[in-house]
């Protein structure tokens, strides 16, 4: 239910009142990476980076397998939008090694291709 109303919220241009849903569902469902996930997104689309860090690190507590890379980039996209490079870059190569480490079925090739891409801009620009 919660991507359904996120979409909803982001839809009307009203993303802030999803994050008394997404706290509610953190605490309703503790085990779930989802909700603490949504939340990081959803505080990075406010600008309101804290915020977004301490969610992500929730999640990653967390998350397992692939989708440990999506909240990987997501931490990036907070770091890149404080401005710090360096973390961003750390945060990109440990998503990189990551997806490396996953079993072939799992591995995201192109995702993989897409990080190292975005990592060789950040690294251009040191």
């Amino acid at each position: 239910m919660d991507p359904n109303r996120l979409g909803a919220y982001q839809a009307a241009g009203q993303i802030e009142k999803a994050i008394p849903m997404l706290q509610q569902s953190e605490r309703d469902f503790p085990k779930d990476y989802n909700p603490p996930a949504r939340l990081s997104s959803v505080y990075l689309k406010l600008g309101r980076y804290d915020e977004a860090l301490a969610a992500s690190d929730r999640a990653l507590a967390l998350v397992y397998g692939p989708r440990r890379v999506r909240v990987l980039l997501t931490r990036a996209d907070i770091y890149k939008g404080k401005g710090d490079a360096s973390m961003e870059r750390k945060t990109l190569e440990d998503a990189i090694a990551f997806a490396k480490s996953l079993p072939d079925a799992q591995k995201p090739d192109e995702t993989i291709a897409q990080l190292e891409k975005r990592l060789s801009g950040v690294n251009a620009g040191r």
